[in-house]
């Protein structure tokens, strides 16, 4: 069973390696097209390519191009009127001549809408039909990795694939931006994952500041009361000079160090962090460097928020 798995594995990575090579500049006109609508990609298959449309689809509407998937079925009960004038309709279909996608496809023309054809026959009726065609890999080069070549494998492998592809060329061309793909996985893991410095940082009188000439008695007292283990130290313009921890206080510890100015004792150009970064990135800083706290400033290099490792964790 083992051999089986590999060999599936093997003639599938096979059908993409041949999938590449039909990559050309119809796939930035593709593209182009794709981001110059201003409706939804419908999509539409039948089979197996269902599934694959779906995932297509979901892919593209959960990275800022909103899409859509059509039944070929529902479509001649109504459903075609889900399509408009502003959308564009990819149809997909290995042989290209899937004839439950003629009506979709029909009603696409009526309006005027562009078609695509994912297919792997270049001259098939529904390619004919299409504005453009996006090949993918033909069993005859390309076989089902099925013993009888007949269950959609390597052709819907391969179809899934090219739609990863537009998934990503569409992000790239609509400079599409890590807060824009967050806004879009609120929930789960993922959302987590995506989470920003700035939505958990501590902001304003909850950030611990002194000024760089404040007796370290003193700056003791903020320290406790603000609760996060550690001062930053300002100087008269209010910009972030310095920092100092319970740590620093420990091992500096002596009977005139309360009277001393913490400006004597604090770690000059703390580490920080950026606002926008994923708190996963601050947790890595933190932990690479050892310490608990990282701050995070303006343009100005003034201190706009803290960061605690107990809030990454």
């Amino acid at each position: 069973m083992k051999n089986l798995a590999l060999q599936t594995i093997d003639t599938e990575i096979k059908g993409l390696e041949l999938l590449k090579t039909l990559i050309d500049d119809t796939f930035n006109v593709v593209v182009e097209r794709i981001v110059g609508i201003k409706g939804h990609v419908v999509f539409s298959g039948l089979g197996k390519n269902t599934h694959i449309c779906c995932k297509i689809a979901a892919s593209l509407s959960s990275t800022g191009t909103p899409a859509i998937f059509i039944h070929p079925s529902e479509a001649q009960h109504g459903d075609v009127g889900m399509l408009s004038e502003n959308d564009i309709l990819i149809v997909v279909s290995n042989s290209g001549e899937t004839t439950d996608l003629f009506e979709i496809i029909n009603y696409a023309k009526l309006l005027n809408i562009k078609i695509i054809a994912i297919t792997s026959v270049p001259h098939s009726s529904i390619s004919k039909l299409a504005d453009y065609t996006l090949l993918i890999p033909s069993k005859d080069v390309a076989p089902e990795a099925c013993p009888f070549n007949k269950t959609p494998t390597t052709s819907t492998t391969t179809t899934l694939v090219l739609g990863d592809a537009l998934t990503v060329a569409l992000m790239h061309r609509k400079n599409f931006q890590l807060e824009q793909y967050k806004i879009r996985h609120p929930g789960g893991k993922l959302g987590y994952s995506m989470r920003q410095v700035k939505d958990v940082m501590h902001t304003g009188n909850e950030i611990p500041l002194v000024d760089e000439k404040t007796l370290i008695q003193d700056a003791v007292i903020t320290m406790s009361e603000k609760r996060l283990g550690c001062v930053g130290v300002v100087n008269n313009s209010g910009q972030l000079v310095g920092i100092v921890t319970d740590g620093d206080i420990r091992r500096n510890m002596s009977k005139d160090l309360f009277l001393e100015q913490v400006a004597q004792i604090m770690t000059k150009n703390p580490k920080i962090i950026d606002k926008d970064k994923l708190i996963s990135e601050a947790l890595k800083t933190m932990t690479t460097n050892k310490i608990t706290s990282l701050f995070i400033i303006d343009e100005l290099q003034k201190a706009a928020g803290i960061i605690h490792i107990h809030q990454c964790l």
